[in-house]
């Protein structure tokens, strides 16, 4: 899958929760990706986010930082 449809599907998730809360909204996002997306689609969200930092929003980007490997 390309990182645009991630990033469009990761987008609509955060258009469905309705959650006016960024941190909240940024949890459920969170949640949902760690639930039902495979590893390698929340990775490559990851990098595409990182590598295109313009495409991102606050709730993406609070969530990225979320599902990054913990040192």
């Amino acid at each position: 899958m390309n990182s645009q449809s991630l990033v469009s599907m990761a987008e609509q998730i955060i258009a469905n929760q309705a959650i006016a809360n960024t941190q909240d909204a940024a949890n459920a996002l969170t949640l949902h990706l760690k639930k039902f997306w495979a590893p390698q689609m929340r990775n490559e969200l990851v990098h595409a986010l990182m590598e295109n930092p313009n495409r991102s929003s606050e709730v993406l980007d609070m969530t990225i930082r979320e599902l990054q490997p913990k040192p």
